[in-house]
């Protein structure tokens, strides 16, 4: 069985090329197990990647709602919409100020259904910032 054949549905599911970039994009953003940035696909992807088709292809995917950018801030973390590892955003996100990586924290939950009656909320967003534990040994 094709290891890339769930990229190549979700992919065709939203009348996208399944283009073998865009399939090690899609791969890499799932086995990675958190959000990934931008950067770090980078360097995930190889020397020989482009950042324009690597940014225009984040940005497509987005549109169609593939993967979303969990960073409000703007610089670029992103998750799969899609099968078990499905992103929630209503759970801590940790930033390492050291290596820049981002954690997703679930033990830490907000319930954003207790906001008060005429309140509606556009975007919510849970981030704390400081060392990660790799980062913190390290030091």
């Amino acid at each position: 069985m094709d290891a890339n054949l769930k990229y190549r549905k979700i992919l065709k599911r939203h009348n996208l090329s399944a283009t073998q970039f865009r399939i090690r994009v899609l791969k890499e953003i799932d086995i990675v197990g958190r959000p990934i940035s931008r950067n770090e696909l980078l360097d995930k992807l190889g020397i020989k990647t482009d950042r324009v088709t690597l940014y225009r292809n984040l940005q497509i995917l987005c549109e169609f709602n593939i993967i979303e950018n969990v960073d409000p801030e703007g610089s670029g973390f992103f998750v799969l919409k899609y099968g078990k590892k499905a992103h929630d955003l209503h759970h801590l996100h940790f930033e390492c100020t050291e290596c820049k990586k981002l954690y997703c924290i679930h033990e830490i939950v907000s319930d954003i259904s207790k906001i008060p009656a005429g309140f509606n909320v556009d975007s919510f967003y849970l981030l704390a910032k400081g060392t990660c534990e790799a980062c913190s040994t390290n030091n």
